[in-house]
């Protein structure tokens, strides 16, 4: 099991680009979702299946690990109405998502988040290719071909 967890956790550095300083917060969010993961060791359940003898009902809550979120934030009128950062974990007991705010340079919790998953998805297609500007041309070839 710790090698599974260091296997995923070293992964999701890496894609990140974080460096070791995230590394409680990365195991953590690592092991809610071997968690959830089914294993045929165990008949094909959850862990938290055998553990707790219920289904796991939180996959919702599950987000892609540092991806781009919005939190709500109240400060003035005349502020903007939300503020960037990167999903870092959810817990079950607190109704909110682990932030790392990238102005403020710390964790926050924050439970009025809407996330650009998106964003993270079109990072990844991007990095297969040589460079932007080939990646838009094929887009571009696509949408004339369509």
């Amino acid at each position: 099991m710790n090698k599974t967890l260091l296997e995923k956790v070293r992964c999701m550095l890496s894609n990140a680009g974080f460096d070791r300083k995230f590394f409680t917060e990365v195991v953590t969010y690592a092991k809610r979702l071997v968690n959830r993961l089914s294993s045929s060791a165990i008949g094909g359940k959850t862990s938290l299946e055998v553990w707790f003898e219920k289904p796991a009902t939180d996959y919702d809550s599950l987000r892609i690990f540092y991806s781009t979120a919005y939190y709500h934030v109240n400060e003035s009128k005349l502020d903007p109405r939300a503020k960037k950062a990167l999903f870092m974990d959810f817990n079950a007991g607190v109704k909110g998502y682990y932030l790392w705010c990238l102005e403020a340079k710390k964790i926050i919790i924050n439970r009025g988040v809407t996330f650009d998953e998106s964003a993270m998805l079109n990072k990844s297609i991007v990095a297969l290719f040589a460079t932007e500007a080939e990646y838009m041309a094929i887009i571009e070839a696509i949408k004339e071909a369509i």
